[in-house]
């Protein structure tokens, strides 16, 4: 029920409660009926804060706030200096075949679809470490683009292990890059971003794990992150898969 009710959804609950408490009533189940009662009173308050934050979304001012509070979240979670243009990576695949990447663009904690960027993957690669690979090395060749303050691969360790190492050859200044792992949703990277990690070892490279409560602004941001490269990664691999199909059928 109180899912429910945060979903949104509370009017059929709370009407549904209303009727257990009139039908506790005419059956002299007075104790019951103020169990329901009190029960009621609390999630019709939760209703209506739900109801007035609703609306206060659709307030430019209010939403603007709620980006900036994330984005503050996230650099001093991460101990940034700066958190001014993020980048988000992500993979979209069909059996091996057709893969895409998508480079998703946040400004101080705001979308700027201006930026976004796809890549077809052209490596004979079919996992994703590799094809987040190679779509790192290919972006960072553009100097015409802005630089980002902080990188984020949809992937964890193995990703990570793969991604950094192969950047940091060619590249000895680099944003801090972080991975988000799934089930539960956390942050990883590497122990220590900023110093040259040992390429010739051939042990797995030491990541850092930064678990977060599912209240957390920081967290809510690069879910948020994540979700918009992964849906944008998706849009443009659907799209190709069907001109594919659409000349296999001609």
């Amino acid at each position: 029920r109180l899912k429910t009710i945060l979903e949104g959804k509370g009017d059929r609950i709370l009407n549904t409660m209303r009727k257990d408490m009139q039908k506790a009533s005419i059956e002299e189940d007075y104790e019951r009926a103020a169990v329901i009662r009190d029960r009621l009173d609390r999630f019709e308050a939760l209703f209506q804060k739900r109801l007035l934050f609703d609306d206060r979304l659709e307030d430019p001012l209010f939403l603007e706030g709620i980006r900036a509070n994330e984005n503050e979240a996230l650099k001093q979670l991460l101990h940034l200096p700066t958190l001014h243009r993020l980048e988000c990576y992500d993979i979209s695949t069909f059996s091996g075949k057709q893969s895409v990447a998508s480079m998703v663009v946040f400004i101080d904690g705001r979308v700027e679809k201006s930026q976004y960027r796809r890549f077809r993957i052209r490596g004979k690669g079919n996992f994703d470490p590799e094809m987040l690979t190679e779509v790192l090395l290919r972006r960072m060749k553009h100097d015409e683009w802005p630089q980002p303050d902080l990188i984020i691969i949809d992937g964890g360790g193995p990703q990570l292990r793969s991604v950094y190492p192969a950047l940091k050859r060619q590249y000895a200044q680099l944003p801090v890059i972080i991975g988000i792992a799934k089930r539960p949703d956390r942050l990883m990277l590497p122990s220590s971003p900023s110093a040259s990690l040992d390429l010739r070892s051939t042990r797995p490279a030491p990541l850092s794990i930064i678990p977060l409560e599912s209240s957390s602004d920081a967290l809510h941001y690069v879910q948020r992150v994540r979700d918009e490269a992964h849906r944008f990664a998706k849009q443009y691999h659907v799209r190709l898969r069907d001109a594919v199909s659409l000349v296999q059928h001609d």
